[in-house]
């Protein structure tokens, strides 16, 4: 499995990542630092110093295809239907069976796949 780092980039500087087959990526930035857009099938991820990092090709083209898996920067490995959830703006399929589990802070604990832990996600 491929592996990409998503870093903040430096102030007003745009990266772009194309999206590999069977590609993760690694978010090194809290979440709640960020705004995430959806431009057809790549995912714009907008940092506060107008940083910009773009993931080519993350939303697959038809409507039954997996989001990739993303790691974020507490270690927590959640699938990338975890984003559509948390930014109903990105529009993007969702799978109807995932449950998220959320702890007094926030902060994800447990993930569900029809009442079973979401199997390659079950990382925490």
């Amino acid at each position: 499995m491929h592996h990409r780092i998503v870093t903040s980039p430096a102030s007003h500087v745009v990266i772009r990542m194309h999206q590999l087959p069977e590609q993760s990526f690694s978010f090194h930035f809290e979440l709640a630092e960020v705004k995430f857009e959806r431009d057809e099938a790549d995912l714009l991820i907008k940092f506060a110093n107008h940083g910009k990092a773009v993931l080519d090709g993350f939303f697959p083209p038809e409507p039954e295809g997996e989001l990739p898996l993303i790691v974020l920067a507490s270690g927590q490995v959640v699938p990338g239907e975890f984003l559509c959830m948390a930014c109903p703006a990105l529009n993007a399929q969702r799978h109807e069976n995932y449950e998220y589990t959320f702890n007094d802070g926030d902060a994800l604990v447990g993930i569900t796949l029809g009442g079973r832990p979401a199997g390659r996600q079950n990382a925490f």
